[in-house]
């Protein structure tokens, strides 16, 4: 339960930051994970996101969905090495 509320937050900060990275983005170079560690917000990879959890189908495993989703959070922000649930 704890990761789904971690989850979360931390999707909804990544949101608002990737808005806000959209508006001032120039086009002449893509927006990185740096970008987001910058402003103090943890860079979430595409297959750890809240949305693409409650995406997933009744058949689909969310406790794995979740653990990888914690893996992938991980392996993007070193200091999280061995720190978040899973």
């Amino acid at each position: 339960m704890l990761e789904l509320i971690f989850l979360k937050y931390a999707d909804y900060r990544f949101s608002k930051v990737e808005k806000e990275l959209a508006g001032k983005s120039t086009g002449r170079r893509q927006i990185g994970k740096t970008d987001y560690q910058a402003r103090g917000v943890l860079y979430l990879p595409p297959e750890a996101r809240f949305s693409k959890l409650i995406e997933l189908s009744d058949d689909q495993d969310l406790a794995l969905a979740i653990n990888n989703a914690m893996k992938a959070i991980e392996a993007e922000n070193e200091d999280l090495k061995g720190v978040l649930p899973k």
